[in-house]
């Protein structure tokens, strides 16, 4: 595993395939036969999933920094966000404890119950940009609710969810119901997704992934849940606090280096305040601090790897070959002490809808802006 901030070898993980896949399958369908889990009496695993947040809070500081040092993103947006994580497992403890079935009318002298019943054995797929929070987002009510789990975390960075298998071990939790592989996409991922004996896969990842996934589950009539790419649009208009929208359309753009699905990285502004807007904007993107991700006062870190990184700097280069303006930043940092690492400079980019930047998901700290003159426009627009 790469530090991307210095490209040093942070740790090893071992490489899973096919192989450990079976492996891993199998566990978890012996204890979902079993009964062990599934039938276990619903307060008896909230109490478990309780005790897994107990443990995971204590964990928090140490699991922030390693984090932080596998995917760049700055220590202080890392530990603010993994401190909410135990939540998690304590709402869906709670839910559990009151979980009801229904009784609909039916016609005749019959009842009509409901009940939900776990599917069996769930695949998860994890992405690198937030590792342990999107693993427990999937996980904590997959296994509240029975089922079994088996996990595949990006290469990039698999180690928190590897640690929470841990912790979950720690908490009580049956061999078997939750399993983690580290591996890659090709060959453990696509083992997983493909296996006949997964009821569900659950993928958090790029588009085109998805589309794959998707296909390998639906041969199997397995059900999907997928989270893939986007282009957020944040529309401004002519009365909003130009100040305030800055602001917020800065973070929305670089939060995370621009490395999260939900980044509003496409700005709609109306064109009474589209010059005020765009000049604070760029004013307030020069202003931030690229830095080391352990640096507390760091607000932008290197993106998570060299072929992302590459990817980004094309996109800004092809942006500027179809006729749109860099207004600031659109290059690689090549000063010391980041310069072998895989920083990019925050990036404004004025666009028209024509232009590839503007329809094509960056994954990276880029946002791009363009004028509107009615509400009608802009949803014209942002189509």
């Amino acid at each position: 595993m790469e530090n991307p901030a210095d490209r040093s070898v942070v740790t090893r993980v071992a490489e899973g395939g096919p192989a450990d896949i079976e492996l891993a399958l199998d566990a978890a369908h012996r204890v979902h036969a079993a009964g062990t889990w599934r039938n276990m009496d619903p307060r008896a695993r909230a109490k478990i999933l309780e005790k897994a947040a107990e443990i995971l809070a204590t964990k928090i500081e140490s699991i922030a920094a390693l984090e932080s040092l596998q995917t760049g993103r700055p220590i202080k947006e890392m530990t603010a966000q993994l401190r909410r994580l135990p939540e998690w497992f304590q709402y869906f403890a709670a839910l559990i404890r009151t979980q009801e079935g229904t009784c609909p009318p039916f016609l005749g002298n019959y009842l009509n119950y409901v009940r939900r019943v776990p599917l069996g054995v769930v695949a998860q797929i994890t992405p690198w940009n937030h590792p342990l929070l999107i693993s427990i987002k999937k996980l904590a009510p997959a296994i509240a609710t029975g089922n079994c789990v088996v996990m595949k975390p990006s290469e990039l960075a698999p180690v928190a969810p590897l640690l929470l298998a841990r912790i979950l071990h720690e908490a009580g939790l049956p061999s078997g119901v939750f399993n983690v592989v580290s591996g890659l996409g090709a060959a453990a991922g696509a083992a997983l997704c493909g296996s006949p004996r997964v009821k569900l896969v659950d993928l958090t990842g790029g588009t085109p992934t998805g589309r794959i996934v998707a296909a390998a589950a639906g041969r199997n009539l397995a059900s999907c849940v997928m989270e893939l790419g986007g282009k957020a649009p944040v529309i401004v208009f002519d009365d909003a606090d130009v100040d305030n929208a800055v602001n917020g359309a800065a973070f929305a753009a670089f939060i995370a280096s621009g490395q999260t699905c939900i980044a509003g990285s496409r700005l709609l502004v109306h064109t009474d305040i589209y010059d005020e807007f765009t000049a604070k904007l760029v004013s307030k993107v020069k202003s931030i601090k690229i830095g080391l991700p352990s640096d507390i006062s760091t607000q932008l870190g290197p993106v998570i790897c060299g072929p992302q990184l590459s990817k980004i700097d094309g996109m800004c280069r092809q942006a500027e070959q179809e006729g749109a303006t860099i207004l600031t930043g659109g290059k690689r940092v090549s000063i010391e002490p980041f310069a072998n690492g895989y920083y990019f400079e925050p990036t404004v980019i004025a666009v028209d809808t024509h232009h590839t930047v503007w329809r094509e998901e960056v994954f990276g700290p880029v946002t791009v802006i363009i004028r509107f003159g009615s509400e009608d426009e802009a949803v014209r627009c942002r189509t």
